[in-house]
C-alpha cells in the first residue's frame, strides 16, 4: 500500500511541475506536433489508472507521465525508472513512435528520461510479444521533465 501512496504523491508532484512549451528556467524541452493536433480534448491520466482501467480510455487522446525507454522491441513508458531497468512490462504502456519524433529518438534526447507524453490510447496494442498493458499511438507531444 505504501508503494501506491508514493506513486500517487509522485504523480501529483509531476502534475504540479509540468509546464507547457520550452522553459529554459526549468530545463524542459517540448517536442510537439502541429498546434491543431494539440488543441484536441486530451485526458490527463496517471499510468496507474490507465493500466488499471484501460477500457475507459480506449480510443481516447491521453496525456501520461512516466519513464520513457526507447529501444528495439521495447519502446514504452514505464511507471518509474526501476520498472524499466528491471523490465516489468505490465507496469508500462507500449509507445508507437511516429516519424515526427525520429530525430529525438535517434539522438537519444528522450531515452531513459521522465516525460509527459500525449497520444491515442489503444487497449489492444500490447506491443512486442503482447507483454505491455496497452499502447499509445499517434503521438502528438513528448515533453521532457527535467529538473
Amino acid at each position: 500500500m505504501n508503494l501506491i501512496r508514493m506513486l500517487i504523491v509522485l504523480e501529483i508532484l509531476q502534475i504540479a511541475s509540468c509546464r507547457q512549451g520550452t522553459d529554459s528556467r526549468h530545463g524542459t524541452k517540448d517536442f510537439s506536433a502541429s498546434p491543431s493536433i494539440i488543441k484536441t480534448n486530451t485526458i490527463d491520466v496517471s499510468l496507474i489508472r490507465l493500466i488499471a482501467t484501460p477500457e475507459k480510455f480506449d480510443g481516447k487522446k491521453v496525456r501520461v507521465k512516466g519513464f520513457l525507454n526507447l529501444e528495439f522491441e521495447g519502446t514504452a513508458i514505464f511507471l518509474n525508472k526501476e520498472d524499466s531497468e528491471n523490465y516489468i512490462p505490465k507496469n508500462a504502456i507500449w509507445i508507437d513512435v511516429s516519424k515526427k519524433f525520429i530525430y529525438a529518438v535517434h539522438s537519444s534526447i528522450l531515452n531513459q528520461r521522465y516525460v509527459v507524453l500525449e497520444g491515442v490510447f489503444d487497449v489492444n496494442n500490447l506491443g512486442h510479444e503482447s507483454t505491455y498493458s496497452g499502447g499509445i499511438k499517434n503521438i502528438s507531444k513528448i515533453k521532457l521533465l527535467d529538473k
